[in-house]
């Protein structure tokens, strides 16, 4: 049986460096791409598998990144789903 519905809930999301007034762009991007990530069955599997993820640590984005705020939620919501993936091959190998 495949999952249905996936809840995923950022309590706190830091941003260093960011201009002051770009926090509605950034989660715009972060919640479009997540909605993405999430819509193919790959996607929705391994986020299901990781469960809850207490915290997770993205590292610098790439320059792309810095186009513009909406861009660099998107690359963020990238970064949280490859964090997801290794997260999860280390459970399954484990």
């Amino acid at each position: 049986m495949g999952v249905s519905r996936v809840v995923v809930h950022i309590e706190r999301l830091v941003l260093r460096g960011v201009a002051s007034g770009a926090e509605k762009a950034i989660a715009a991007g972060l919640q479009r791409e997540l909605q993405r990530l999430l819509a193919s069955p790959a996607g929705c599997g391994h986020w299901a598998r990781a469960a809850e993820a207490a915290r997770l640590r993205l590292g610098p984005l790439p320059p792309a990144a810095a186009t513009s705020p909406f861009a660099l939620g998107v690359h963020a919501a990238r970064g949280i789903d490859h964090a997801l993936r290794s997260q999860t091959r280390g459970k399954r190998d484990g």
